[in-house]
């Protein structure tokens, strides 16, 4: 009985910890991988982003992102504030599990603060 109880609570504890922060903005199926000519126009619109700008006009340069992240203090939720939302662009992944290099991810991040507002950019699996 313990045993269950315990179980329980470790999947409902797991599954809300790994939905806290992400969210797809739509449904990517693996192996993923982009086109050439949409991987030439997020590289060249990347270089067009500079700290500052609107989440508006990143959009507008990139389009919507595959995902976003909200960006948080801690990883204690009741510790939490939300600093801020990353955009996610995906060039590439080989499998939904695992880390970024067990993935095989290649993706460009654009971080915004909480006023929307460019704060970082990066370009991760390069």
């Amino acid at each position: 009985m313990i045993y269950r109880i315990l179980l329980t609570l470790t999947v409902v504890l797991c599954v809300n910890g790994c939905s806290f922060n992400h969210q797809s903005t739509q449904k990517i199926q693996t192996p993923y991988q982009i086109s050439d000519s949409k991987y030439h126009m997020l590289l060249n619109n990347f270089k067009k982003i500079s700290p500052g700008m609107s989440i508006n006009y990143v959009e507008k340069i990139m389009g919507l992102p595959n995902e976003k992240r909200n960006i948080y203090s801690s990883i204690n939720k009741i510790e939490a504030n939300k600093l801020g939302t990353a955009y996610i662009y995906l060039i590439s992944r080989k499998s939904d599990y695992g880390s970024i290099a067990q993935r095989k991810e290649k993706h460009i991040r654009v971080n915004f603060n909480k006023s929307g507002k460019v704060k970082g950019l990066e370009k991760i699996g390069f």
